[in-house]
């Protein structure tokens, strides 16, 4: 599901529906000519001389008042801190790990043993690659009264929206019994020019007649999506929900047995089993065969699943009904991309999720690009040699992105449903991988997420850093905005695009003239 943040940039909140804008009024000014007294030349002329002088430097003040306020969107909002209302990047993080479990907050009659399954996925993945601060989670019990709910109304506010009731569609569908399941609207903060994630928010609302291995795998799936938050970056779909997929099977033989939704008997099953039956209504492996013997797969392969757009905002024509089965592409086929990653690297899943050595590990190894125009610019606007695709590649050995996805497409489109299974890593390997818990304070984990402020920009790859905005910037529309990120980052992280500079190079040369007429 497509799912919105809520971020707040200077002089627009935006909600996660349309943006509101909040104009800066402005009093209207009038420049009159002074007079002069018949019987008092001399002294009129000279204070006609100083009401003048007086007169051009109110003038002056004002343009440089104006030139301020016109250049104010270049200072918070060029680079990011707001941006389009469906799914806008949020390359920066300062989401901590933790070993604890996330804070819930649940309908009245929402089942008990629900909860408890719920809590087993989370924990697993906690076990697993670290959790990760500020993770709240929201539990709707299906067909509620209205009184049930108000424990999670407290959503808005967690989430930092001025939105009224944005809690009314989830409690609506809950109401219905429609079942929904996603990660959504998270605080975030404004540092740098850029949007820093400061918390996440799940949303689980089951259907009457799921099951407690469901619920499990559902928990698995979307808290995944929270531990990916902290690494940053405007990571692909593919990889999103590819991982969240993946995860699910890495992780299967801790669900309960209960009725499995992938086998429907009452048995624990491991990795190879999941990525054969789990995933969407043909399996993993089933629908990326399926993905690849479409018209649309064997012509445009796994880098279509790049960018996941709502409607065509993409521009590039990518729609479902284009695509097809498109979960297909973003989930299975990405969950079986991953599993090959793993194997090309001769490495494991556990590193690939856990290590922040570039070379070893993929996620904990991304240092986020922020170069994104958070308006316009998608996952593939990422270039080569940069941000997660530079993560990737030297995770996979390969030159670049483009190299990976023709090797990976090669296989795809000829592998049979026995290759896809050999390919995988062994239920022996991901069993004993599971067994362990991480460390989070290894030196080889990434403890924290990147955060934008204290390094210079690079704008494009191998580029020599340049000069940082001139002023750190927090949002000056809220007055409980956080104060901006000041923690380093690694050297190579990449600040604020040359958009910004360009943007504001004109607003630099008007502010010059003004001010040079104000002086003299």
């Amino acid at each position: 599901r497509a799912f919105g943040k809520i971020y707040r940039r200077s002089h627009t909140t935006t909600t996660g529906a349309t943006p509101t804008k909040h104009a800066t009024a402005h009093p209207p000014y009038v420049s009159t000519r002074p007079s002069v007294s018949p019987h008092s030349r001399a002294s009129s002329m000279k204070s006609t001389a100083a009401s003048a002088s007086a007169s051009a430097f109110v003038s002056a003040s004002l343009a440089l008042i104006v030139v301020v306020f016109a250049c104010a969107p270049f200072a918070c909002s060029a680079a990011g801190c707001g941006g389009r209302d469906c799914n806008p990047p949020s390359p920066f993080s300062a989401l901590m790990a933790v070993t604890s479990l996330p804070t819930t907050y649940a309908s009245t009659g929402f089942r008990e043993d629900w909860k408890s399954n719920m809590t087993l996925g989370h924990k697993a993945v906690i076990d697993f690659m670290g959790g990760v601060s500020g993770v709240n989670v929201y539990l709707l019990e299906p067909k509620g009264l209205d009184a049930a709910y108000e424990p999670v109304k407290r959503m808005c506010a967690d989430s930092g929206t001025t939105q009224a009731n944005c809690w009314s569609g989830d409690i609506s569908n809950a109401k219905a019994g429609s079942p929904f399941y996603y990660r959504g609207m998270g605080a975030a903060s404004c540092a740098c020019s850029q949007t820093v994630s400061t918390g996440v928010g799940l949303y689980y609302g089951p259907g009457v007649g799921d099951t407690g291995s469901g619920l499990a795998y559902r928990a698995v799936h979307e808290y995944t999506h929270a531990v990916q938050g902290k690494f940053g970056d405007y990571v692909p779909q593919w990889l999103m929900e590819g991982g969240a997929v993946q995860m699910e099977c890495v992780l299967s033989s801790k669900i309960p047995a209960e009725k499995n939704p992938f086998t429907g008997v009452n048995a624990v099953i491991d990795y190879a089993k999941c990525m054969e039956s789990g995933g969407g209504g043909g399996g993993v492996i089933g629908n990326t065969m399926a993905y690849y013997a479409s018209a649309f797969g064997k012509d445009k392969g796994l880098k279509a699943g790049e960018d996941r757009c709502c409607g065509d905002s993409c521009g590039n024509g990518y729609t479902s009904a284009v695509i097809g089965n498109d979960r297909n592409l973003y989930y299975d086929t990405g969950a079986m991309a991953i599993a090959f990653a793993v194997r090309r690297a001769k490495s494991t899943s556990a590193k690939f999720w856990t290590s922040k050595t570039e070379g070893v590990g993929f996620w904990g190894a991304i240092v986020p690009w922020g170069g994104l125009n958070y308006q316009t610019d998608h996952s593939s606007a990422v270039p080569e040699g940069m941000g997660w695709k530079k993560a990737f590649a030297k995770f996979t050995g390969d030159k670049d992105m483009t190299t990976f996805y023709a090797a990976f497409d090669a296989w795809a489109k000829t592998a049979t449903k026995a290759d896809m299974l050999a390919m995988l890593e062994t239920d022996a390997a991901i069993n004993n991988m599971t067994a362990v818990k991480i460390d989070i304070t290894a030196p080889t984990f990434l403890a924290k997420g990147i955060e934008p402020c204290g390094t210079p920009p690079s704008t494009t790859p191998g580029a020599t850093p340049g000069a940082p905005p001139s002023a750190t910037l927090s949002d000056p529309s809220s007055a409980s905005a956080p104060t901006p990120m000041t923690s380093p980052t690694p050297s190579s992280a990449p600040a604020a695009p040359g958009r910004f500079f360009v943007g504001s190079a004109a607003c630099t040369l008007v502010f010059a003239v003004v001010l040079a007429a104000l002086v003299n």
